[in-house]
């Protein structure tokens, strides 16, 4: 069999059967997880048989999985790499169904990704595209749980200020900065300092950060976002 070119993905054995068994009965295929791996040192050759990476480093629920508004025979699934998530190189990727089993998998450009304790913080947004016959055999989600990364709040805060009918018709400042503060509270405040905005104390109602209905903090200070069903 022909080796798969460099940074080619494919759907497994598995995926491709299960993508067939579902299309027959109607039911829909659910991406519930991202892995990365280092390949063990090597950029992997991907196979169909497989049902692991060659060398897992991380792993973490998708964030959403949507049809390409370009093609809609492309589905994307996006997931955040966390700050605190690092010490690796990355030369592998797969995606995983919601029974833990590898659907597909490929060799990704050889990458280094930080810790924050070795002095630099890097997130990076793992997007993968899939080719889809018919994109009804996929389970299209937006997680009730997702690690929002920080251009997803700047946008959403963004297109806030933008909106004339944000805060009852009143206008927002377009010079908004957002930060957590020591306490653990997330603060939006214009960018010269004044006029902060605790949004732990209940500012507009999470207003500021459009279809966010809930935030929670870890112990290790990763913001999560609780984004609507």
């Amino acid at each position: 069999m022909a080796d798969t070119p460099k940074l080619q993905g494919i759907w497994t054995a598995y995926g491709l059967s299960k993508l067939t068994a579902l299309l027959s009965d109607g039911g829909q295929l659910v991406i519930a997880f991202a892995a990365l791996g280092d390949g063990n040192g090597y950029l992997p050759v991907v196979q169909p048989s497989q049902t692991e990476l060659v060398h897992e480093v991380w792993r973490g629920p998708v964030n959403g999985v949507s049809v390409n508004p370009d093609d809609p025979a492309d589905v994307i699934v996006d997931a955040v790499v966390p700050n605190n998530a690092g010490g690796f190189f990355v030369r592998e990727w797969g995606l995983y169904d919601d029974t833990n089993h590898l659907i597909a998998a490929g060799p990704h450009d050889e990458m280094h990704k930080p810790l924050i304790a070795d002095g630099q913080a890097a997130e990076f947004l793992e997007r993968f595209h899939l080719p889809v016959a018919n994109t009804a055999t996929i389970k299209l989600t937006l997680a009730t749980q997702s690690l929002a990364s920080i251009a997803h709040v700047d946008a959403g805060i963004a297109a806030h200020n933008d909106d004339p009918d944000a805060h009852g018709g009143r206008t927002v400042p377009a010079a908004y900065a957002w930060k957590l503060s020591a306490g653990g509270d997330l603060i939006i405040s214009k960018a010269a300092g004044n006029d902060a905005l605790d949004v732990s104390a209940g500012y507009q109602g999470m207003a500021v950060l459009p279809a966010i209905t809930a935030w929670t903090l870890n112990a290790d200070k990763t913001l999560i976002m609780r984004l609507p069903a």
